[in-house]
């Protein structure tokens, strides 16, 4: 096999992520203890119970949970649950997505789930046997599992002791917004640079627009393409 070459991890790219310090720390050093001390973490009385990292980020779109989960510089395996609920045989799916994350020792990422973290229901007996199958799952993966919502006050309490922890992301404020447009910014490369001296002097009428992180990439890639 030809044309193979280590992956050039962004070394710098969770410094680049807007979030409180306190959290930032704390994600870094589970995921990191995580890693060193597979295979010696302490497990569930059940044989292969409990192994797993399972953190919960919760809050608004566009604030930065999906880029949080991209920092732990392993392989990103990331479904969207609220399409993979629409297909046939949902439970089977989801088993075939834990083993292969688990085959490549990859962090799994299941974004918007809503779907299935959402209280059971007497109605709707499809869905309570996929939420059943999917909370075996968290009790026996090994690996790192991140989960996004935009509604933690609907999650099922099943899931609360599977959780180790739960990370909330609110709107972003004045001052978080300044160090995002900054950043975007200041990663503008030279050809794409037309206008940003002009950006930085605005940056702070900039920051009282009330835009998620998302839309301030987006504005930035448009106009620079209007440049």
């Amino acid at each position: 096999v030809k044309h193979l070459k280590e992956v050039d991890w962004a070394m710098t790219a969770f410094d680049h992520l807007v979030m409180d310090k306190q959290y930032k720390n704390l994600l870094r050093s589970l995921v990191e203890q995580h890693h060193s001390n597979k295979g010696k973490i302490v497990t569930d009385v059940i044989r292969g119970k409990g192994k797993g990292l399972i953190v919960l980020l919760h809050g608004p779109p566009g604030v930065g949970k999906t880029l949080t989960a991209e920092y732990t510089h392993k392989p990103l395996y990331s479904i969207n649950i609220g399409e993979l609920t629409a297909e046939d045989k949902v439970a089977a799916r989801l088993q075939n997505v834990f083993i292969s994350a688990a085959r490549w020792d990859a962090v799994l990422l299941l974004d918007e789930a809503d779907v299935i973290l959402e209280k059971r229901s007497f109605e709707d007996f499809k869905r309570n046997g996929i939420v059943s199958v999917f909370l075996r799952m968290l009790e026996y993966y090994e690996g790192i599992l991140f989960l996004t919502t935009n509604r933690l006050s609907t999650i099922d309490p099943a899931f609360q002791s599977r959780i180790h922890i739960a990370i909330k992301f609110s709107h972003l404020r004045t001052n978080t917004r300044r160090a995002i447009w900054k950043a975007f910014i200041e990663r503008l490369h030279e050809t794409e640079s037309i206008g940003k001296d002009e950006l930085l002097d605005n940056i702070e009428t900039m920051s009282e627009w009330e835009l998620n992180g998302r839309e301030i990439r987006n504005v930035l890639t448009i106009a620079q393409s209007l440049a």
